[in-house]
């Protein structure tokens, strides 16, 4: 047998006259095993800690450039950061299933068809129709008024409108209309940029002509004007957004948030036809920046090497049956 050890691990040490013990061959394996792994586990264990401390980092970088996106404060260029807050869609390449207003992607079980409010007898120069509360959602796409004339018109009748949302002005414009047939209630439509309307949305449409030569009919309940108003049905149990493509450098992987009500979300890095998956990892309670609202927040992870290409992100969201409504805040994206 060993007649001495070594200092750290007591390893056995054998002198010329010592005795070899097979037993003592597998103590001194057995020690080193274990001495080993606990090496390897406290490296992957400082590893970890770092890769944290570096991803709270990342996380809070991020959310220093969402909320300056928020503010509108400029804050450069972003070479390894992708984040949208959902302003506008201006950053959106492609939307399918989701509409977008108020700082929010959303999407909505229930589609919204057009209204009529008919038509009465007067006839007016200028005046809103009746505040209509959406049921559903959808675009609206424009006003179908009817004109009416004592005289023979040849020249466009003109005249300016407004659309309000919850007593907020969202989209407004002239308008150019052919004449109507002489003494002649004439449908004529007024087209809108499109405006996103969700169920429980309270909705109105100003006009105003600029002739006296021509005026609208009001509407059958005699309650402001008349007509219809024109809406495109939403209505969809999922949807994607596809971002516009941003040049980003080579990077070891990808870690990324989402934060959103309802649903479930999946997130994914596009280069033309290569379409990567990140992997979703914790979830947790959170609150928007920009609505103050209590959400959900998703983390992904990407641990791939990415080229330096030209990357889109594609968001992806879908409901459950038993779900009638989601919401998404915002995303963020930063390469590693």
């Amino acid at each position: 047998m060993a007649s001495g050890y070594t200092t750290n691990y007591g390893l056995c040490q054998w002198q010329r006259s010592d005795k070899f013990l097979r037993e003592e061959f597998n103590q001194d394996n057995e020690k080193i095993d274990a001495a080993l792994k606990a090496a390897a586990e406290k490296a992957a264990a400082e590893t970890g800690q770092i890769r944290t401390r570096l991803e709270s980092t990342n996380y809070d970088l991020c959310n220093l450039l969402l909320q300056n996106d928020y503010e509108r404060k400029y804050t450069g260029y972003k070479k390894a950061l992708l984040f949208d807050g959902f302003h506008n869609i201006e950053g959106v390449a492609n939307m399918n299933g989701f509409l977008q207003s108020d700082g929010t992607l959303w999407l909505e079980r229930v589609g919204q068809s057009d209204i009529a409010l008919g038509t009465g007898g007067g006839t007016i120069q200028s005046g809103r129709i009746k505040t209509l509360t959406m049921t559903g959602c959808g675009t609206i796409t424009g006003f179908s008024c009817w004109l009416y004339s004592y005289y023979e018109l040849t020249e466009q009748v003109t005249g300016d409108y407004a659309v309000i949302i919850n007593e907020k002005e969202v989209a407004s414009g002239s308008f150019s209309l052919a004449p109507p047939q002489q003494q002649k209630d004439t449908e004529r439509t007024i087209s809108f940029s499109g405006v996103y309307i969700r169920a429980g949305d309270r909705c109105t449409v100003e006009l105003s002509l600029d002739s006296s030569s021509a005026s609208l009919r009001i509407s059958a309940d005699s309650n402001g004007v008349g007509g219809t108003l024109r809406v495109h049905p939403g209505g969809a149990s999922s949807g994607s957004i596809t971002a516009k493509a941003a040049t980003l450098p080579e990077g070891r992987g990808a870690v990324a948030w989402v934060r959103y009500n309802g649903g479930q979300i999946s997130l994914s890095l596009k280069n033309g036809a290569d379409t990567i998956s990140l992997t979703a990892e914790v979830c947790q309670d959170a609150v928007d920046p920009q609505t103050g609202e209590t959400c959900t927040e998703q983390a992904f992870r990407l641990e791939r090497t990415l080229p330096a290409a030209e990357w889109q992100v594609v968001l992806t969201g879908s409901m459950s049956e038993e779900e009638s409504e989601m919401e998404i805040y915002d995303y963020g994206v930063i390469l590693l």
